[in-house]
């Protein structure tokens, strides 16, 4: 349901970039600060990805110089940190529209900034921190939200896959029951399995297996009830789980043939450029050092 600022190819920018600032002849942080940029696309179109890369490392700043004006100053100066993190982004381009992780980037450095934080420390405390910080995903965006069964109870989705089966398990808990061994062990926790069921009443055995295949029912009905225009159900043709084997039964398929398809193909929704919506200006007296753009 969201992104990790840590993880995020902006962070990666910030954190080599901060990194270079304190050792400009850091290979590693050269390379990374390459492979983040090329993963941006904010590389020149007429350079290959895998020579910048390769440039980048061997020469480090002064061939990105070339490259991004403005770039030589801002490592021959020392500015605020939260400045420093606004002209790296604004030199490589990162601030010419919206960006979630950018803003997240530098709110996050701010804070650290009011902190009395320091260039020095800055790289590990952000490789402590940034990780921690989650960014939801924009609405507006394709994307696939990852979530359990239980997790989505209660939501619709346009479209909904299960990629791996919903199996029936009937044993595995653990329940207390009476035994006559000892008076003071009047009752321990037995393990439910075909092994343990003579330690069972017949009628306690019975209501278990119901309620197990109950709840069973409940996980698939919840799975298969989220989609509002498609579901997609991956089943493994060799050895099919319960819903799988449930699902050849009822729509008579043969597995061989690979897929199985029933209505009508639903094409996703494409919102027009027109309708995309515009951002808020913050009202007086609200303020984000992230609104900021140099």
């Amino acid at each position: 349901d969201s992104l990790v600022v840590g993880s995020s190819f902006e962070s990666a920018v910030l954190l080599s970039c901060a990194r270079l600032f304190l050792n400009a002849d850091d290979r590693e942080s050269r390379f990374a600060l390459a492979y983040a940029l090329s993963k941006l696309g904010k590389i020149p179109a007429q350079l290959e990805p895998f020579v910048f890369q390769q440039q980048t490392t061997s020469k480090g700043i002064p061939y990105l110089s070339g490259l991004f004006p403005g770039l030589q100053q801002l490592f021959s100066q020392q500015e605020s940190l939260y400045t420093f993190g606004a002209r790296v982004f604004e030199v490589f381009g990162l601030l010419l529209e919206p960006n979630a992780m950018v803003d997240s980037c530098l709110d996050l450095l701010y804070g650290f900034q009011t902190r009395e934080g320091s260039f020095a420390t800055l790289p590990s405390w952000w490789e402590a921190e940034a990780k921690k910080r989650n960014v939801p995903a924009p609405q507006d965006k394709p994307a696939v939200q990852v979530m359990t069964i239980h997790k989505s109870k209660g939501l619709e989705f346009e479209h909904v896959i299960l990629p791996f089966g919903i199996n029936y398990k009937s044993g595995g808990d653990a329940h207390w029951i009476d035994v006559d061994v000892h008076p003071e062990l009047a009752r321990l926790p037995i393990t439910k399995s075909d092994k343990n069921a003579p330690l069972f009443e017949p009628e306690l055995w019975s209501a278990l297996e119901n309620q197990s295949y109950f709840d069973w029912m409940n996980m698939a009905y919840v799975a298969m009830t989220r989609p509002v225009s498609g579901l997609h159900v991956f089943v493994d043709k060799e050895k099919p789980d319960e819903l799988g084997k449930g699902l050849i039964a009822y729509l008579a398929c043969d597995p061989e043939q690979g897929s199985y398809r029933s209505g009508e193909v639903v094409l996703p929704k494409i919102s027009s450029q027109n309708e995309a919506v515009l951002p808020v200006a913050p009202k007086p007296g609200a303020f984000s050092p992230a609104n900021l753009r140099m």
